[in-house]
């Protein structure tokens, strides 16, 4: 019985972990349009606002990811570099 409901725990902690990832990569694709939207609204330059979208909304992705999903407590740096 024990090593069932210890199952049935770590599936579930698997299964909130790629709820989290699933809903990190749904803010990260509303920050690189908004952004997105709005220096290209601003500028102009569709090439210009993709790239600064991109960079942020990657930024953002990957704060979310260590902080929140993955609630990781490594070196930020060079987790950061890795990714």
């Amino acid at each position: 019985m024990i090593k069932f409901i210890v199952k049935r725990s770590v599936k579930m902690e698997q299964v909130k972990t790629i709820f989290k990832y699933i809903i990190s990569s749904g803010l990260s694709f509303m920050v690189d349009i908004s952004i997105f939207w709005l220096i290209n609204y601003l500028l102009k330059n569709i090439i210009i606002a993709t790239i600064i979208a991109r960079i942020i909304s990657s930024f953002v992705n990957y704060l979310i990811n260590r902080n929140i999903v993955f609630n990781s407590t490594t070196n930020k740096t060079k987790t950061l570099i890795q990714y």
